[in-house]
C-alpha cells in the first residue's frame, strides 16, 4: 500500500545530509587527463569566515610527450547546509563562481556550466570527511576532453602537518 507523506514527514524522512568536507588543512590531488596527463600534488585550505576557504593547488603537472611543469591554482571553496560552491580566486576568472553543488539530498552531486562556447559538465562526490572526487566532462567547439581529480586528506606528521611537496612558481 502506497502511503503518501506530510511535507513534515518527508522532510523528517529524507536522508541526512552527508557531512560537510572539514576542508582545513592540507590534502593530495591526483589529477588525471586521459591522453593528455595527469596532475599531482597537494592543496592548502585556509579558513576564511564560517563557511569558506581558501584554496591553494600546487604540483607538477606531467604531459604524455614527456613535459613536465610545475603547476597552481587558487580557489574559494563556500559551503553551507546541503551545499558546496567552488569559485576562482586567480587568473582571468577571479571572482567567478564556478560551481554550485546541491548536496541537499546525498553525497553525490551535479553541476554544468557555460564557458562559451564550451560546456563543463562536473560531478562531485564526497566519499567521507577525508576524500572526495570531483570529475568533468568538457565538450564544445575548442575543447573536449574528461578529467577527474582525486582529493584525499594529507597524512600529518609528528607536528600535525604535512609539508608542501611542490613549490609555486609565483603568481
Amino acid at each position: 500500500m502506497l502511503r503518501l507523506l506530510s511535507v513534515p514527514d518527508a522532510i523528517a524522512a529524507a536522508p541526512a545530509l552527508p557531512p560537510l568536507l572539514d576542508l582545513a588543512g592540507r590534502w593530495t590531488i591526483r589529477r588525471t587527463i586521459p591522453g593528455h596527463g595527469r596532475f599531482d600534488g597537494e592543496a592548502v585550505a585556509t579558513r576564511r569566515s564560517d563557511d569558506r576557504f581558501g584554496w591553494r593547488e600546487t604540483g607538477v603537472m606531467r604531459l604524455v610527450n614527456g613535459t613536465r611543469s610545475e603547476a597552481h591554482r587558487g580557489l574559494v571553496f563556500a559551503q553551507g547546509p546541503g551545499w558546496l560552491e567552488i569559485w576562482y580566486a586567480d587568473g582571468p576568472n577571479a571572482g567567478t563562481r564556478m560551481h554550485r553543488f546541491d548536496l541537499a539530498v546525498g553525497p553525490r552531486a551535479w553541476h554544468v556550466h557555460s564557458c562559451a562556447p564550451d560546456t563543463y559538465a562536473a560531478s562531485l562526490r564526497i566519499s567521507g570527511p577525508g576524500i572526495f572526487q570531483l570529475g568533468y566532462t568538457v565538450t564544445g567547439p575548442r575543447k573536449a576532453y574528461r578529467m577527474s581529480t582525486l582529493y584525499r586528506r594529507a597524512p600529518t606528521g609528528p607536528s600535525g602537518t604535512a609539508p608542501l611537496r611542490h613549490a609555486c612558481l609565483g603568481g
